[in-house]
């Protein structure tokens, strides 16, 4: 008796399970790719900027080795 008691909470308890998974709509692709195109262009900026910055102390750098000479 109890074995079927638990077939049948088992088999509500795994069909529910399913539909809820089943159900859950992930990002769209579109979405997905534009975040990564949004996430890239911020990676360039911030080497971009990086890439400034260093210049700049470089040159920072020449004008104090040519003020000392």
């Amino acid at each position: 008796m109890t074995k079927h008691w638990f077939m049948k909470l088992g088999g509500s308890v795994l069909a529910l399970f399913l539909i809820t998974a089943c159900a859950t709509e992930e990002n769209p692709p579109e979405e997905e790719e534009q975040k990564q195109e949004d996430m890239q262009e911020d990676i360039e900026e911030e080497q971009d900027k990086m890439e400034e910055d260093m210049q700049e102390e470089q040159d920072k750098e020449m004008k104090e080795e040519d003020t000392t000479e």
